[in-house]
């Protein structure tokens, strides 16, 4: 008997192991990824971007496009020359975001159990053709049942130079008729993944 409920034990947990790394996929509509604009020196200005596309692929590694065309301001004028002027988006169309999740999904995350924790990953940015290896500081959420959710705990600062964005931020100033925008940028994001 005790063979037996050791057996079942060892399946139940194989089962929830396989489900839980059975891939994830991101949910645009519940997810968001905003920054923040300083011009004139104190006239602070969120935007976000309206698209995102992703995943989480059976071996833990996580994958997210930012969709640089769908920058939105407020003003669209101003998104045409993000587009255009910034980003370049002729080129390079998209950010994107890639971190292996395996470990953390590993220790963490079983089917069944809802569970919420802080976590420091490691990350790489793509952006502007440029490459650049960050840490990134995580509240994550599972609801025991199919939904992953990790948002950042701390803005990750971008800097122009790192992107060779500091060309497009001039012509963006330029063009505005501003004495100043900054060139280093907060970023926050939420993302939500289902299974």
């Amino acid at each position: 008997m005790k063979m037996c409920n050791k057996l079942v034990s060892v399946v139940a947990l194989l089962a929830a192991s396989m489900n839980v790394n059975a891939g994830w996929m991101l949910d645009n509509d519940a997810s968001s990824v905003h920054f923040i604009s300083v011009k004139k020196e104190q006239i602070a200005e969120v935007h976000q971007f309206k698209q995102l596309a992703g995943k989480i692929d059976e071996k833990g590694m996580m994958v997210v496009d930012i969709d640089l065309t769908s920058v939105e301001t407020g003003i669209p004028i101003r998104n045409q020359r993000m587009q255009e002027m910034l980003f370049e988006v002729s080129q390079f169309k998209t950010a994107i975001i890639k971190s292996d999740l395996s470990e953390l999904l590993r220790k963490n995350v079983v089917t069944g159990k809802a569970v919420q924790f802080t976590a420091t990953q490691k990350a790489t940015l793509t952006l502007h053709g440029k490459v650049k290896a960050i840490d990134v500081e995580l509240l994550v959420s599972y609801d025991g049942v199919g939904s992953l959710s990790a948002s950042v705990t701390k803005p990750i600062v971008v800097q122009a130079k790192d992107f060779d964005l500091g060309d497009g931020v001039m012509a963006l100033q330029k063009v505005a008729g501003l004495s100043g925008i900054t060139l280093a940028v907060p970023v926050n994001a939420n993302l939500v993944f289902s299974q």
